[in-house]
């Protein structure tokens, strides 16, 4: 037996067995780590590109983008992203593949209205499309681009759930067809945020039966159709939420408009147009009816609607049959509205005998909080047919004015209801005025609440935010593609159009401070 001093201790080997043991343990680490992120669906995610001169037989990264759509959807997975790169694209943006929850596909234009897809007239520009109710697209966020030229619909979002479309403009559908420029039809859970509908087209945005679909800012301009069209048309659409949206047509538009209409389907019965929440949306400048709500068959009951905080404002120089139609929802809601410059009825609740009725269908109203005002001296304030299906019709705390009678039919006065000149402040701020709660009305309303609709901050999900509204977000945007102004009614240098709401924002905020998120505009021009 060797004594403990005759014991050697070589420090190499022991370095090198060391080494040894930690390379074994990194090694065992990663791999397990590795596991961990296949094992548990989180996607590795990669970045690719595509560009107007690329090659689809390079990488796809920025040096060297690939060329079309189509091979991208080849090679995409779940998590990765699709950079388009500037320049107009004619072929289809086709999405043919899904993310996964939490690891959505995004398509996104590498610089925001950088990028035109065009149709040339011959096909869709810009399509996410399942094949059935069994074969879903889902989980996709597309962004940035400009979808025109289509031979149908301008955006086509077609069986699929859980997409994300923003700030995404849609333009010139072919005007014969039923052709829309934003379509989801037959999809769930959908998001939409700061999109564009501008031109010809039956209708500027549809939801098709539809389920949770949140609308929000969207701006919705109707140029022309061959016979009656609609801005926006909640189509057997349910529990859609629709907030800080606007329908209005452009100075140059020719046929017969209408703002916003919610109708059940009357050709599947699974299909209703309920449980809807519209917040803080405009229509103004349109020919037909502001809003409207209509159950057309006796299959599916259309019930509880709600519509708080909007404003309708009359186009005094066309046909304006009436404000707001109510023509079949069981349980509508309307409160704190505006309704300028009707020249029929401001409200009108009247059946619509032409359709055969379900045996639970009924008419009922709660109208409450409300400025109807207007400066033509014609038509009448509240309609109330008396037919057969006509359920209720409640009015408390609204204001009248200037109609040449304030109620017809059933209709009567409310509790609380008074019948003062709002003053609204037109000769400074334009239509803006009808955006803003004037003094007269300040604390007249129900539980000392305001009577009408107050539109200058932004909605997140149905909540009121402290985040201004205007100047509108995508102004800049707008104005360079269309030419027209959504927040200045006369314009400004570089959009000389107009078509907005307000002749100035001086006073309009408290704090006098910009807070959007895109550049202010000039001042607009004085007339």
């Amino acid at each position: 037996m060797k004594a403990l001093s005759d014991l050697t201790f070589d420090s190499k080997d022991f370095r090198l067995k060391i080494f040894k043991v930690f390379r074994l343990n990194i090694l065992a680490i990663c791999t397990f780590v590795l596991f961990l992120l296949f094992t548990s669906g989180v996607a590795v995610a990669a970045t690719y590109y595509v560009a107007t001169n690329g090659n689809d037989g390079k990488a796809g990264t920025s040096s060297y983008p690939w060329a079309t759509f189509a091979h991208a959807m080849s090679v995409l997975q779940p998590g990765d992203t699709l950079y388009i790169k500037d320049g107009t694209y004619y072929q289809s943006l086709a999405v043919t593949v899904s993310g996964t929850t939490g690891n959505p596909i995004t398509i996104k234009a590498l610089n925001d209205g950088g990028v035109t897809i065009d149709g040339q007239n011959v096909r869709i520009p810009c399509k996410i499309t399942g094949v059935d109710a069994a074969n879903y697209i889902s989980y996709i966020n597309l962004e940035g681009m400009i979808c025109k030229n289509s031979s149908t619909n301008a955006v086509h979002i077609n069986y699929t759930d859980h997409i994300n479309i923003k700030r995404v403009s849609a333009y010139s559908t072919e005007s014969t067809a039923t052709d829309v420029l934003f379509s989801i039809t037959h999809s769930d859970y959908i998001f939409l945020e700061d999109c564009v509908a501008f031109g010809p087209g039956k209708k500027m945005f549809t939801m098709y039966e539809t389920t949770y679909v949140t609308a929000r800012r969207l701006w919705g301009m109707w140029q022309s159709y061959t016979s009656t069209g609609d801005v926006f048309n909640l189509y057997g659409a349910s529990h859609t939420i629709m907030e800080n949206c606007i329908a209005t047509r452009s100075n140059t538009a020719t046929g017969y408009s209408k703002g916003i209409m919610i109708t059940n389907n009357p050709w599947n019965g699974d299909y209703y147009a309920s449980y809807n929440l519209l917040y803080g949306n405009i229509v103004y400048n349109i020919t037909g009816n502001g809003w409207g709500m209509a159950d057309y068959s006796a299959q599916p009951i259309t019930v509880d609607n709600t519509f708080d905080n909007n404003v309708i404002i009359g186009d005094i120089s066309g046909d304006k049959p009436y404000g707001f139609l109510q023509k079949g929802d069981k349980s509508l809601t309307l409160n704190h509205m505006t309704i300028v410059n009707a020249a029929n009825n401001a409200f009108l609740s009247a059946e619509d005998a032409a359709y055969t009725k379900n045996p639970g269908f009924g008419i009922g109203t709660t109208l409450k909080n409300s400025s109807i005002f207007s400066i033509l001296s014609t038509g009448t304030g509240f309609h109330v047919n008396n037919d057969i299906h006509f359920l209720y019709f409640t009015n408390t705390y609204n204001n009248l004015y200037g109609m040449a009678s304030n109620y017809g039919g059933l209709a009567s006065a409310g509790t609380g209801e008074i019948y003062v000149n709002p003053s609204y402040d037109i000769a400074t701020y334009g239509n803006g005025a009808y955006l803003m709660v004037p003094s007269a009305l300040k604390g007249k309303g129900e539980s000392g609440s305001d009577i009408g609709a107050e539109i200058l901050y932004r909605y997140v999900d149905g909540v009121l935010t402290s985040t201004h509204l205007w100047p509108w977000p995508m102004e800049a945007r707008i104005c360079k593609e269309t030419g027209y102004s959504v927040t200045y009614e006369n314009g400004y240098s570089g959009c000389a159009k107009g078509g907005g709401l307000w002749k100035t924002l001086n006073g309009v905020y408290p704090d006098g401070v910009y807070t959007g998120d895109t550049i202010a505009p000039a001042p607009p021009f004085a007339k």
